[in-house]
């Protein structure tokens, strides 16, 4: 590995689909998982990124998350991502599949969820 890490970890919301955890204790990966507002059910990208650290292989985000439905700050967590030099996911479960043409079916403030 490039960064030699010998511990990885994965930073999620704590809504990310249980899936997420099947997998990091399939392939001994840590998954740390961050907290949602309350009022929003979105992860604030600020406090995933304070979870960010030496070991982090990847971050995720979810259009839209299992439990609620609702869709990250994907633009902002993209932005950490690529400051940071770190692959992103975006888990489109559960009518992830309609989210990329919500914009174009008219959908005010639609979130961006697609290969821009």
């Amino acid at each position: 590995h490039e960064r030699s890490i010998t511990e990885p970890n994965l930073v999620v919301p704590i809504t990310i689909h249980p899936a997420f955890d099947k997998a990091c204790e399939y392939f001994k990966i840590e998954i740390i998982k961050v907290p949602v507002d309350a009022k929003t059910g979105q992860v604030d990208p600020a406090e995933l990124e304070r979870h960010i650290n030496q070991n982090t292989i990847a971050i995720a985000g979810s259009g839209p998350n299992y439990p609620y439905g609702t869709v990250d700050r994907l633009q902002e967590l993209s932005d950490i991502a690529v400051r940071r030099g770190l692959p992103m996911h975006v888990d489109c479960c559960l009518g992830g599949f309609v989210v990329p043409f919500l914009e174009r079916a008219g959908v005010e403030n639609a979130p961006v969820c697609d290969f821009r």
